[in-house]
């Protein structure tokens, strides 16, 4: 009776270990994916901080480009102001 007591314990001692180590690895495959997709969130991080930034180049480009096409160009009334020199005119 004493040995087979001393089976079950060791058998569910057994048991105890595998579910222990099952746990374990199960935790550490978790991790793994925590940090794979951390890495890929990392990646992409950095291509939307880089397509961000050559974008925000873009529009400096074009506004400084716009800026010189304005101070060519002869200046021209607006038409509020257009409108209220002819009501001027006309009375």
């Amino acid at each position: 009776m004493m040995f087979e007591a001393a089976r079950l314990m060791a058998g569910e001692a057994r048991g105890e270990n595998e579910r222990a180590l099952f746990g374990q690895q199960a935790i550490n495959s978790r991790y793994r994916e925590l940090d794979e997709r951390e890495a890929r969130l990392d990646e992409r991080d950095e291509r939307v901080t880089a397509r961000e930034s050559g974008a925000e180049m873009r529009d400096d480009d074009a506004d400084e480009r716009e800026a010189q096409t304005d101070a060519s160009r002869p200046v021209s009334r607006g038409r509020a102001e257009r409108a209220g020199a002819q009501r001027s005119q006309s009375a």
